[in-house]
């Protein structure tokens, strides 16, 4: 619901706006909706690959999300950085 919220935001305010895909995403530890989207930008066609996660805590819920940007000539190495770097993730209590 909230990412949502937040892509028809970015549709209504941002030029050639266009979602690539939504799709729920588990990593070593995080899981969430893994979202990849495409944007004009000052300098052409931006890429973005995004990971929006809500973590619970014991008396309120944490919203995390994490962003790669390039331009879209990169976009797989984006991907391939974005995975692996999600894929490193190591949370921690406290």
């Amino acid at each position: 619901e909230r990412v949502g919220a937040l892509l028809a935001a970015k549709e209504r305010s941002m030029r050639g706006f266009r979602v690539l895909s939504v799709e729920p995403r588990a990593y070593a530890e995080i899981a969430g909706l893994e979202v990849r989207l495409e944007y004009r930008g000052g300098a052409g066609i931006v890429f973005q690959h995004q990971l929006h996660a809500a973590l619970e805590d014991d008396d309120a819920a944490t919203w995390i999300a994490f962003h790669a940007e390039t331009s879209v000539a990169h976009r797989d190495a984006c991907d391939r950085w974005m995975a692996e770097m999600l894929a490193s993730l190591r949370l921690r209590d406290g």
